[in-house]
């Protein structure tokens, strides 16, 4: 079952609200209806370095062919780099990395700290994204994350609504925290000061909700 995960991004210099579906994607098969009910991203695994290892996966082609049908539909794709990597993984994680760019990957998820000094090395340019794997928790933890070159991060799930707002009051970057359903499903959010309603997709529709029906564990 597929969780929308509805996003608000405040927009420097701007009082204007961006708002991003971002959807979970294990297969070609689920990044097709995702796009063409209205996903403005995915974010999805390779088939190494994935936390998600026993889900579905994509190898090369695969990530290939995913990027290709959602650029040509202005859709994003986020690559989820999300283990820790041991000495002898970094060769093989910093060619993905490489791959990764070589075909257009928006933005990289990551947990290893020790890694992004090596992806700004091979990959300068390749926006990064905190993994809820890092397990922040606090204002100044996203604030150390900004400073390393972080433009998002995923909010330990573990936290309130309350805490979530704290910290997107106080970091200068995008952040994500994870809310529970009365029914017990998750859906990700974004600053929940400007978030009003949160939408699930639901056995292939897209169900909106009020707030009042999101808690959080």
């Amino acid at each position: 079952m597929a969780i929308l995960l509805t996003i608000q991004q405040k927009i420097p210099q701007m009082t204007m609200l961006k708002t991003e579906l971002l959807a979970p994607a294990g297969s070609l098969e689920v990044i097709y209806p995702a796009v063409r009910m209205g996903a403005n991203a995915v974010y999805l695994g390779a088939d190494i370095f994935s936390a998600r290892g026993n889900a579905g996966n994509f190898n090369r082609e695969q990530l290939l062919e995913a990027v290709k049908y959602c650029h040509a539909r202005n859709v994003a794709v986020h690559l989820a780099c999300n283990t820790l990597i041991h000495d002898d993984e970094m060769e093989s994680a910093l060619n993905l990395i490489k791959y990764a760019c070589e075909i257009g990957i928006d933005a990289i998820i990551i947990q290893d700290i020790g890694l992004v000094s090596l992806i700004r090395k091979a990959a300068p340019n390749m926006t990064l994204h905190a993994s809820t794997q890092m397990s922040v928790h606090t204002a100044e933890a996203a604030k150390m994350l900004y400073d390393m070159g972080f433009e998002r991060v995923v909010l330990a799930r573990e936290l309130s609504k309350t805490e979530i707002k704290e910290i997107a009051d106080k970091a200068d970057m995008i952040v994500n925290g994870y809310a529970f359903t009365k029914d017990g499903e998750y859906v990700r959010v974004l600053n929940l000061d400007y978030l009003n309603h949160a939408a699930v997709i639901l056995n292939d529709r897209v169900v909106e909700t009020n707030m009042d029906d999101i808690e959080t564990q």
